[in-house]
């Protein structure tokens, strides 16, 4: 996300607070262990993509487990450099 971010005028960028705060939730693909969650919540919905954000995030809330998966994972907040750019 940093690369959007760098790019002024590039693209459009726009911040969205959303209420419930759900940002302690990392629905991303960056790392093994996101991966590793993101399996998960495809395995519980029989490997379709007939599912909501509402879906995933109660999932995460009734089974605490999956959501530590990726719960160590540091994400960059919408400021941070990335230098390989």
């Amino acid at each position: 996300m940093p690369y959007f971010y760098q790019q002024e005028g590039r693209f459009k960028v726009v911040l969205i607070d959303h209420e419930p705060d759900l940002s302690h939730y990392r629905l991303t693909v960056d790392t093994p262990e996101d991966l590793a969650l993101i399996q998960q919540i495809y395995e519980h919905f029989e490997c379709t993509d007939e599912f909501s954000l509402d879906e995933i995030i109660s999932l995460l809330e009734q089974r605490p487990e999956l959501a530590a998966l990726n719960a160590a994972v540091v994400q960059k907040g919408f400021q941070d450099k990335d230098t390989r750019f």
